[in-house]
C-alpha cells in the first residue's frame, strides 16, 4: 500500500538535561519542493537532502539528540507516524 507523506517534524533535544532546543515542522509543501512529490508507491522510498545552517552547537562535545518523525497516510486512510532518534554525542 503506498500514500502520501503529510509532514517532517525535526526536534534537537538535549540529552543531558532532556529539554527540547528546537522544534521544526516541514509541511507537505516543503516535503514536494525537495523530493518533487509527497507521494511513496507500495515498497517505495522518497529522499530529499535537508541542508541545517548557523545552528549553535555547545562549546566542546555535544550531547544532543535528533529526532525525525513523518506523519504518513497511506491510500487505506490508515495514520502512521514513525521516528526515529540520532544520538550526537
Amino acid at each position: 500500500v503506498g500514500g502520501r507523506l503529510e509532514s517532517l517534524d525535526v526536534t534537537v533535544r538535549d540529552l543531558g538535561t532532556g529539554v527540547d532546543q528546537t522544534r521544526l515542522t516541514l509541511d507537505r509543501a516543503w516535503i514536494v519542493g525537495q523530493a518533487g512529490t509527497d507521494r511513496v508507491d507500495a515498497f517505495g522510498s522518497i529522499a530529499f537532502r535537508p541542508v541545517v545552517n548557523n545552528y549553535p552547537i555547545p562549546f566542546g562535545r555535544p550531547n544532543l539528540a535528533v529526532i525525525m518523525a513523518v506523519r504518513f497516510v497511506d491510500d487505506k486512510g490508515n495514520v502512521l507516524s514513525p521516528s526515529v532518534q540520532i544520538n550526537v554525542v
